[in-house]
């Protein structure tokens, strides 16, 4: 059965992203609310040295929030550190069974506390972390470990790629299925591989 997405921006706006990753950053997350259906519910939530959110919490997505959000997106400025644990904590209890899509160039100091907790926070039907890893400063492990214990994905973006591409595929991806608890059984046949 189809259902609605749920989905948690999180999008780094520490001062290392300031330029053009702050700028692709922005036009990615435009393009990605462009992909939500009515019945989606999302949230954007910044974090630096502290976090902001767009909303109290998963707000149904309509063209009036759409409006709301690319204001708040354009108004985004990048300054400050990278404190990923409290933002990261809030988006996962926000959205159970949801998808979490995680933009940052951050290296984080506490990586294994950051994927205990979060692992912890999201508990058995949790959210997937999608995770967008820009540059080569990243903590490239974690984003990593996130995406291998959530069932999430990673994606890493090297100087010079257009950093709004590389997540707008992705994140397509992410929220196109809506199909859960999927079963195929073969009757008859030998399968040898299926993709």
């Amino acid at each position: 059965a189809s259902r609605r997405a749920c989905v948690v921006f999180l999008v780094d706006v520490s001062g290392s992203m300031e330029g053009d990753s702050i700028r692709e950053a922005r036009a990615a997350l435009k393009l990605c609310l462009r992909h939500l259906r009515a019945g989606d519910v999302f949230n954007i939530i910044a974090f630096s040295s502290g976090h902001t959110a767009f909303a109290k919490g998963p707000t149904e997505f309509s063209q009036q929030r759409l409006d709301a959000a690319d204001r708040w997106v354009d108004a985004l400025r990048a300054d400050g550190g990278t404190e990923l644990m409290a933002p990261l904590l809030e988006a996962v209890k926000s959205a159970p069974g949801g998808v979490i899509v995680l933009l940052t160039d951050g290296q984080v100091g506490n990586e294994d506390e950051i994927l205990r907790a979060t692992l912890q926070a999201r508990g058995e039907r949790g959210a997937r972390v999608c995770s967008f890893g820009i540059g080569t400063n990243v903590s490239d492990a974690l984003l990593r470990d996130l995406a291998r214990d959530t069932g999430g994905a990673v994606e890493f973006i090297h100087p010079g790629e257009r950093i709004d591409e590389k997540v707008v595929v992705q994140f397509s991806r992410a929220v196109a299925p809506r199909i859960a608890d999927v079963t195929v059984r073969f009757t008859g046949v030998d399968v040898g591989e299926v993709a």
